[in-house]
């Protein structure tokens, strides 16, 4: 959730080696994630993007981006949209075909004020595989669901918190 343009994953040279999927609901970025992908070598069958936002429930939203930063953005639930929110637990197993020997080791999050609803729509991902979780600070997160889990904080590099399972 929130890929926004691919930053984290191209990074690491080591993220060629393995299994990256990117969700980012705000499709005029999604250009330039497939840019950086390209240009790091990473597109392929190893390399997923999705247009997509993520969440608890499927509900009808639309994006509102921030007019200074494109990469900001939240979803508000709209009934007159045609756009609507994948559940991960769902969305990793149906479209994205996940097979049963792999294994998630890390989850990345970055969704604004959505955070709680995007854990608890990977509620079953979370507990079958307990990935690292890494979670990007807004000052409204609440992080008693992931606590509610068996995760214990570890640290906050710059305004991500790193979660590991117990």
């Amino acid at each position: 959730c929130g890929a926004n343009t691919g930053m984290m994953s191209v990074l690491v040279p080591e993220m060629q080696k393995i299994k990256i999927i990117c969700y980012e609901p705000n499709t005029e970025i999604i250009d330039i994630l497939q840019n950086n992908a390209y240009l790091n070598s990473l597109l392929g069958n190893s390399y997923v993007i999705r247009t997509a936002a993520l969440y608890d429930k499927k509900i009808p939203y639309s994006l509102m981006v921030r007019e200074d930063y494109i990469g900001c953005s939240n979803i508000e639930k709209d009934d007159t949209s045609h756009n609507y929110t994948v559940i991960l637990d769902e969305d990793i197993i149906g479209e994205v075909g996940l097979k049963e020997e792999e294994h998630i080791r890390l989850i990345k999050i970055d969704c604004e004020n959505s955070t709680p609803n995007v854990l608890a729509g990977a509620k079953h991902l979370i507990e079958k595989h307990k990935p690292i979780i890494i979670i990007e600070v807004h000052s409204q997160n609440d992080f008693s669901f992931i606590k509610s889990l068996g995760y214990k904080y570890l640290k906050q590099i710059e305004e991500n918190e790193i979660w590991l399972p117990s």
